[in-house]
């Protein structure tokens, strides 16, 4: 008798195919490389037609580390440059019709003092930005000048290239003062009662997910178990209902599997391979997988079955 698949057993296969392949990655593709990198000769070309040391920037070392990073996968990416450093910095890139073009930069100067901040003793810093596109209300072409730390002459309303620029070549020369003691670790109770809090909203937050995760399981089993019983009740074969819910075990398991397989590809060849179509691709073969292994299960246990029946009736008999 030949079996055939349910309009349920369909449905559900495409519910899960939808939510596995659902769960993509969105997250940035990072690469660590030097500044004579073929990569970088199109961004510094880009760096070389803004007049940068006018704007205030000092000049960029060719001997640190520099971070490649590629944001967002729609018709206009953010290439973006971290070196590290002092000063370190943040550059922005988008591409043009002749390259890539600059559009903003961030440049963080440490200086030989110390502040104690909520999180620690850190170094003071003093920022200098410049945007030519609005990001997060943030203030376009225009230099922006930001300064943390101790130094009554920093800390002047508004902060001027003319006011910076002495404390920078101060700085240059300056070693860096003998780390303070840390006094955040004082006890303080309204740090207390709020750490509290973020405790208790984070344990709801952490239970809610599990129990969604839980009911989602539970679903999953129901409808298994729903569907394979359906199947045998409507076609009145508790054969065809079993190798129903073979064949859902089958694609549940496949598609699981497919993901697990395309995650650990992905690992052992640190490949930045962040298209959302990996897992797609993981689900579709891990369904082909799980659907051909459970069709042959059934095939197996199915012809076992009829052997054992064939051999009871014949001592039967």
């Amino acid at each position: 008798m030949k079996f055939k698949m349910t309009g349920g057993f369909v449905y559900c296969l495409a519910l899960l195919c939808l939510a596995l392949a659902g769960c993509h990655d969105n997250g940035p593709i990072q690469e660590i490389v030097v500044i004579t990198d073929p990569k970088l000769q199109p961004f510094l070309a880009a760096l070389d037609r803004v007049d940068r040391l006018a704007l205030g920037f000092s000049c960029i070392s060719s001997n640190v580390p520099i971070t490649m990073q590629i944001e967002g996968r729609g018709k206009e990416p953010l290439w973006r440059l971290y070196f590290e450093g002092n000063p370190s910095r943040n550059i922005c890139f988008r591409k043009s019709v002749d390259g890539y073009r600059w559009v903003s930069e961030q440049e963080i100067h440490q200086g030989p003092g110390w502040i104690q901040t909520g999180e620690g003793v850190v170094r003071e810093s003093l920022e200098m930005e410049f945007h030519t596109e609005s990001e997060y209300g943030i203030i376009t072409n225009q230099l922006i000048l930001l300064y943390k730390g101790g130094d009554p002459t920093l800390e002047v309303n508004p902060l001027t290239l003319a006011v910076v620029q002495p404390a920078l070549e101060r700085w240059a020369g300056a070693p860096v003062e003998p780390k303070p003691l840390d006094t955040s670790d004082d006890f303080s109770p309204g740090l207390l009662f709020m750490s509290l809090i973020g405790l208790v909203l984070l344990g709801i937050a952490l239970l809610g997910v599990l129990l969604f995760f839980v009911a989602l399981g539970v679903a999953i089993i129901v409808g298994v178990l729903s569907t394979s019983v359906l199947v045998g009740f409507l076609r009145r074969s508790i054969t065809d209902g079993f190798r129903t819910l073979f064949l859902l075990l089958g694609a549940l398991v496949g598609m699981g599997g497919g993901v697990l397989a395309i995650s650990l590809a992905n690992w052992i060849s640190k490949v930045p391979w962040t298209s959302p179509w990996r897992w797609l691709l993981g689900v579709t073969l891990g369904l082909v997988l799980g659907l051909g292994a459970a069709w042959i299960f059934n095939k197996l246990w199915s012809r076992l079955a009829l052997l054992i029946a064939d051999k009871v009736r014949k001592r039967g008999a």
